[in-house]
């Protein structure tokens, strides 16, 4: 069967459908698909896998494609996809990209996250391995993130919610000791 995971619009107001099979495009004006796209091992720079996961389209135009085997960026003006655009990003099985005010990206896995600065090209990982670390995080599995309009960052994880002032460099926890009301922040 093919189950739809995730939709959003991308900069020329056609919506994006994530499935088990492929992407989907609609355009809302002509209300028919006019493009299905699936993994073809024939065609050079195309869909790496066709079980779309998540689809971000972020502020600069750009769309994100998270599929079961990795990231990529679709490529408008080329009308190609651009396999695994942020280094080091392979080893993590992605779930969520999410970008900043500042143009960090962040993204988070089943075993990890990260932060991708495209300035730069720097990347950071945040684990749940040693609290002294900067870089450290209350658990591997970030389930949830955004960012307020302080610019602090948060992040639910699967034991507890992060809360990450980049300014300072200082992580605060709050676990269910701290009076929330469970420890698996999903959103």
């Amino acid at each position: 069967s093919n189950m739809i995971r995730t939709m959003c619009f991308d900069k020329e107001g056609k919506l994006w459908i994530g499935t088990s099979k492929g992407i989907d495009i609609i355009d809302p004006n002509k209300e028919t698909i006019n493009r299905k796209i699936e993994y073809n091992p024939g065609i050079k720079n195309s869909l790496i896998d066709s079980e779309i996961m998540y689809l971000y389209p972020d502020e600069e135009g750009k769309m994100w494609i998270i599929s079961s085997k990795g990231i990529q960026l679709y490529d408008y003006r080329n009308h190609l996809f651009v396999k695994n655009p942020l280094p080091g990003m392979d080893l993590i099985i992605i779930s969520k990209i999410y970008r900043d005010n500042e143009g960090v990206y962040w993204i988070t896995g089943q075993n990890k996250m990260a932060s991708y600065c495209p300035i730069n090209n720097e990347i950071h990982y945040y684990t749940s391995k040693d609290k002294r670390d900067k870089h450290y995080i209350s658990n591997n599995e970030v389930l949830s993130l955004f960012q307020d309009s302080k610019g602090l960052m948060w992040f639910g994880t699967k034991s507890g919610l992060n809360i990450y002032d980049k300014t300072k460099g200082h992580l605060k926890t709050y676990k269910k000791r701290d009076g929330i009301s469970g420890e698996v922040i999903h959103g």
